[in-house]
């Protein structure tokens, strides 16, 4: 049987107030070239907008928000990768599989335990395996 994979939309716009436009826009394309990068996503993308912020590099992407799909036996992987990157900022992740949504608000806090015991993390997985399982 096939690991069920999900869509993942990883947010952090706004975690961190008066961080400047152009640092924005390079936390995000590094975030997105490291993701890309590593065998835990198997695809990942920014977002565009509608509208572009003013002051931002791109046309109408998006920044502190990226897309993923990731499958489900990579998702603390991936999780920690992202968690090393953008340590102790607050994360909203939007899962999706088999036609069904959660939203998971991550505070950022990490205590010295193990990525297992870890709060955030084991809230992530427990919404994962809720959806993606059939």
């Amino acid at each position: 049987m096939p690991t069920p994979s999900l869509k993942l939309i990883i947010d952090w716009r706004n975690a961190v107030p008066n961080v400047p436009a152009d640092q924005r826009e390079r936390q995000t394309q590094d975030l997105y070239k490291l993701l890309r990068n590593t065998d835990e996503a198997s695809y990942v993308q920014r977002l565009y907008s509608s509208q572009t912020e003013t002051g931002l590099m791109g046309d109408n992407l998006l920044v502190e928000i990226l897309f993923a799909t990731v499958p489900l036996d990579r998702l603390a992987d991936f999780y920690e990768t992202v968690r090393q990157y953008l340590p102790d900022i607050p994360i909203q992740f939007e899962l999706e599989a088999n036609g069904q949504k959660r939203t998971v608000q991550l505070t950022g806090d990490r205590p010295k335990e193990t990525l297992a015991s870890h709060s955030d993390a084991g809230q992530l997985m427990q919404a994962a395996h809720e959806i993606a399982q059939p």
